[in-house]
């Protein structure tokens, strides 16, 4: 066993083969945006519900609370840009050397395929993901349509983007969901690695967001990247266990009553 393999196993549960990833790097895309207004705070909280694996950008290692649970997978995100210039065009403001200096388990790397920096985006991916083999740390590339104009077949276009991931070296390709469960099984069945379907922002109901993880596992996905699904929640953590429980089963327990954890409410301080 690698140490590529060995890391992996703290980011997919050995159990079953399957995840629940939580991306927390929208900060510096978008500022202090709702749900997330304190990091600590929230961070704080996951004690209690832990994820198998958090992304986040390295200045926020400094707030991971010493009581988290050691098995939750440490995914360094290497890809900025803010809304206040060009949020689709990502540079890389460290490396997989840094960020498994601090600890780190993955990294992941953002691509926007489509626009007029697709190429560079594409040139740091295959640099990294170069890094990554010789150091044994496993990559994430969250791969999006964004940036130029749409394509005349938006899905088949993010399948090609799912596999230029894969070929380039990542292990697990983060896409958004593309709508249709024969999709994402087109999709999968393209790609040679593990697909992790991102959560999206929060607007499904407690019966479609159950719906809609079936249906991702059902086409042969390895999991979810849920976010703002869970950090904009009215009950984030109540959130989080649900989905833990719907991806590796029913026997994950729930919160105990009473003990709903919300120090840091959509919208509030």
């Amino acid at each position: 066993m690698n140490g590529k393999t060995w890391r992996l196993r703290r980011i997919i549960d050995p159990a079953d083969g399957k995840t629940l990833i939580l991306p927390l790097d929208h900060g510096v895309t978008q500022g202090p945006i709702p749900g997330l207004v304190s990091p600590g705070a929230f961070l704080e909280g996951l004690c209690r519900v832990p994820p198998n694996a958090v992304v986040l950008h390295k200045g926020l290692l400094r707030f991971l609370p010493r009581t988290l649970e050691p098995k939750v997978g440490l995914i360094v995100h290497l890809s900025a840009a803010t809304q206040l210039a060009d949020p689709d065009f990502k540079i890389l403001v460290t490396d997989p050397d840094e960020a498994l200096s601090m600890g780190a388990d993955g990294v992941s790397v953002h691509v926007n395929f489509g626009g007029p920096h697709e190429r560079m985006m594409l040139r740091d991916l295959g640099r990294v993901a170069a890094r990554c083999h010789t150091l044994g740390l496993p990559l994430l590339a969250m791969a999006y349509l964004r940036g130029g104009d749409a394509p005349d077949n938006p899905l088949e276009a993010l399948a090609h983007a799912a596999r230029v991931c894969a070929e380039l070296g990542a292990d697990l390709v983060k896409i958004p969901w593309p709508g249709t469960v024969d999709w994402l099984e087109r999709i999968v069945e393209g790609c040679p690695v593990g697909i992790v379907i991102a959560g999206g922002e929060n607007f499904l109901s407690p019966e479609e967001r159950e719906h809609r993880v079936k249906a991702v596992l059902q086409a042969g996905a390895v999991g979810m990247a849920a976010g703002r699904t869970v950090f904009q929640a009215p009950d984030p953590y109540e959130t989080l266990a649900t989905l833990y429980r719907l991806i590796h089963g029913p026997d994950w327990p729930s919160l105990p009553e009473g003990d709903a954890l919300t120090p840091n409410p959509v919208g509030e301080e």
